[in-house]
């Protein structure tokens, strides 16, 4: 019978101290790498390994596992989020999400003709994730000289479908966090998670599927595990 398995390291890399394995988990080969971020967590909070920033493969990051973290364990998850994929980021032109302005407390839009949202439902999708479809007027989004930087829709309004309060705000930072060199200097970090990955193949046979790369605080404070 063959069983085919994934591998996840836990290593911290705190600066000027040695880097030390805090967790390992072994998984199914068909589960995927965003279903690990919470199992690990939670292993580390279990013995009371938790660091204050983990910086994590694409593959455990988004912006649900980012609240999440944040929310239930006070770390703060860093990793490249999905890039903005709507047709007028891709071109280069137009008026994505991200152009449009939203209140969560009046429970409103503003798109950037400065034109107000008439609709907003709270919802669930079809994962059971909340999330929020804003609506424009037909009227309104019909007569804008601006409509074909805005929708492609040939006789509907502009409609914004965005994930919860926390969700979205954490994916509009962290978007923009990427793009900076303080965010580059941070997750080069990560990359010596490698030589725990060639280590381990070449010791143990097995190929990592997916690796973490985790610290107590990039800057000042030492890991727990490094402390004990």
């Amino acid at each position: 019978m063959l069983w085919l398995t994934s591998v996840h390291f836990t290593e911290t890399c705190d600066p000027g101290l040695p880097h030390l394995i805090t967790c390992v988990q072994t998984t199914d080969a068909s589960e995927t790498d965003m279903q690990q971020t919470q199992l690990v967590h939670e292993e580390l909070a279990r013995r009371e390994l938790l660091p204050q920033t983990h910086i994590v493969d694409a593959g455990y990051v988004d912006a649900g596992a980012i609240v999440e973290s944040r929310e239930q364990y006070g770390i703060e998850l860093v990793g490249p989020v999905s890039k903005n994929n709507q047709w007028q980021a891709k071109a280069g032109k137009g008026y994505d999400q991200s152009g449009c302005s939203v209140d969560f407390e009046i429970k409103e839009a503003t798109c950037p003709q400065g034109q107000k949202s008439v609709h907003w439902l709270e919802r669930t999708d079809q994962h059971g994730h909340p999330n929020l479809l804003i609506r424009f007027d037909l009227k309104t989004c019909r007569e804008c000289p601006c409509r074909s930087l805005c929708t492609r829709a040939q006789n509907k309004p502009r409609l914004l479908t965005i994930r919860s309060k926390e969700e979205f705000l954490q994916l509009q930072r962290i978007r923009k966090l990427q793009g900076t060199e303080a965010f580059r200097t941070m997750y080069a970090m990560r990359s010596g998670i490698e030589g725990t990955h060639s280590e381990a193949r070449a010791i143990t046979r097995i190929t990592p599927n997916s690796l973490y790369w985790s610290e107590k605080d990039c800057f000042t404070t030492p890991s727990h595990c490094c402390r004990h």
